[in-house]
């Protein structure tokens, strides 16, 4: 990723390689703390995307609660059938 526009250090616009761009703060992206919203983040299998979402929603808490169902190995161990 790289730096497209500097505003200050609490503010600026990086694009990732595949040309998405966001904003975030420096200390974020030189640690590389910057999320890419289209990497497969969930079990290696969802992705959150970008724009406005809320974590609370119910359609958030059940896709993210059905990629536990399919995909977490805890989850398996603890509920076996």
């Amino acid at each position: 990723m790289k730096i497209i526009e500097y505003i200050d250090c609490h503010n600026m616009i990086i694009e990732f390689d595949d040309g998405f761009k966001t904003n975030t703060d420096y200390v974020r992206f030189e640690k590389r703390l910057v999320p890419h919203p289209y990497e497969k983040s969930y079990f290696n299998k969802g992705y959150i995307g970008d724009g406005n979402y809320n974590t609370l929603s119910p359609s958030y808490i059940c896709w993210r609660n059905m990629l536990i169902r399919c995909y977490d190995k805890r989850y398996h161990k603890k509920y076996p059938t």
